[in-house]
């Protein structure tokens, strides 16, 4: 779940979606037809971050460390990223919008690409002086109105 973007903060919106506990997520549906309350429906996943998940936070627990670890035996990994529009995939995928190329990586709003891209490189680094040679073949794309846009 993403925090609140600036628009929604100056227009005091109210957060529909809601992390409950680890492993839930909560939509709020809106007042019930008596005029008393809130409906919701909750999801359930394998893990749910909340909207005061850094970066760095998300990256060290979603598995994609693992993944990389299994990338460098030489399997193939993905990391997909699926929800509704305004859920914060793009943010949590990439970042703040062009900060990479203002500011090279290493800001806290490095997304999950950076920070792999970062990590299997040092793993790399760390193995190539036992000898191992690699091959590093990556790409990033966006699926969008079922349009794949090669990002």
């Amino acid at each position: 779940v993403r925090p609140f973007v600036r628009r929604e903060v100056e227009r005091d919106d109210e957060e529909v979606v809601k992390t409950v506990g680890e492993r839930s997520v909560q939509v709020i549906n809106g007042v019930t037809a008596n005029g008393r309350g809130q409906t919701g429906t909750a999801y359930q996943f394998d893990k749910c971050f909340g909207n005061d998940t850094t970066q760095d936070e998300l990256f060290k627990q979603s598995g994609v460390t693992g993944l990389l670890d299994h990338v460098l035996e030489g399997y193939s990994a993905t990391v997909f990223a699926y929800g509704p529009t305004g859920s914060g995939k793009t943010y949590t995928i990439t970042g703040k919008p062009d900060n990479i190329n203002k500011n090279g990586s290493g800001d806290s709003s490095d997304g999950l690409v950076i920070r792999s891209i970062e990590s299997l490189f040092g793993k790399i680094r760390d193995l190539t002086g036992e000898g191992r040679q690699f091959k590093v073949r990556g790409s990033c794309v966006e699926i969008y109105n079922e349009s794949v846009v090669d990002l």
